[in-house]
């Protein structure tokens, strides 16, 4: 299973008051405390999720298509399946969106997913010990909750 950022919250005894809440917290939180919430609609995440799905096939056509012999090409992979990967947590947020809709509106299925996701740990790691083999190149890895993110710099 790919994991995500983000939490569905149920309540059921005050409903509306809980909705205020969360309202308020967004404003307040999401853009310095302006008036409005600044969250993306669904059609803007969509397309989003859409262009990443281009730009990782423009890569890696496939999860057979990656090779772990050129590191440049790694990285450039790396940064389009972290793209992937932030894209997709995106758009499961919304109602709109439907596991069914891989492989239809979204040309992807979610088991070509799940193996770009190996390809992409395995890069990770071909990219580290690359780095320890060779000082002047710069990679920098931020560990975070429940994703792996890689900086990767030309």
């Amino acid at each position: 299973m790919i994991s995500t950022y983000f939490v569905i919250i149920v309540t059921f005894q005050t409903p509306k008051t809980f909705e205020e809440k969360v309202k308020k917290a967004l404003v307040l939180y999401s853009n310095g405390g302006e008036n409005d919430v600044l969250a993306p609609e669904w059609e803007e995440t969509k397309q989003a999720f859409l262009k990443a799905i281009q730009e990782l096939r423009e890569v890696a056509a496939s999860p057979e298509k990656v090779a772990f012999h050129h590191i440049p090409f790694l990285k450039k992979f790396a940064k389009a399946y972290q793209a992937l990967d932030r894209a997709f947590s995106a758009v499961q947020v919304y109602s709109e969106f439907d596991e069914s809709q891989l492989g239809s509106i979204f040309s992807i299925q979610f088991k070509e997913i799940e193996n770009y996701q190996g390809k992409y740990h395995n890069a990770l790691e071909v990219i580290k010990s690359e780095k320890n083999n060779d000082p002047s190149e710069r990679v920098e890895l931020i560990l975070n909750t429940n994703w792996n993110l890689l900086k990767l710099y030309d």
